[in-house]
């Protein structure tokens, strides 16, 4: 059975555009997408305008960032696989131009995955 620790993340985005970022990740794995939500095997991804936002953060700051991606495993999904789903996701942000960082017990664990990185996924 696989481990249960790692189950949820939240991923800031560079980007005053939510509905520009689910595509991005809708066109990344190649699924369809709607209403901020993007469904793939083991995992939902919920692209949404980060309400917590904070205009006088510093500029580089996430918190002044307007996109948040709220990704939830399936229980099936073992802790490594989604470190590398982050750093998968996160990379997609990365190679399409945007800044991205993801909070979560295991952000210490994430790198990001650029294109070239990957093995056929």
């Amino acid at each position: 059975m696989a481990s249960s620790r790692y189950k949820d993340a939240e991923v800031y985005a560079d980007s005053a555009d939510p509905d520009s970022i689910e595509r991005i990740l809708s066109d990344r794995w190649n699924v369809e997408s709607s209403f901020g939500c993007v469904r793939l095997e083991g995992f939902h991804i919920h692209v949404g305008k980060h309400k917590g936002y904070v205009r006088d953060a510093e500029p580089d700051d996430f918190l002044r960032w307007r996109t948040l991606i709220d990704v939830t495993a399936a229980e099936e999904v073992s802790d490594p696989d989604m470190v590398e789903f982050i750093g998968d996701l996160v990379g997609t942000l990365h190679s399409a131009g945007y800044r991205g960082t993801a909070v979560c017990p295991f952000s210490d664990e994430i790198r990001p995955r650029l294109p070239e990185d990957r093995d056929g996924r």
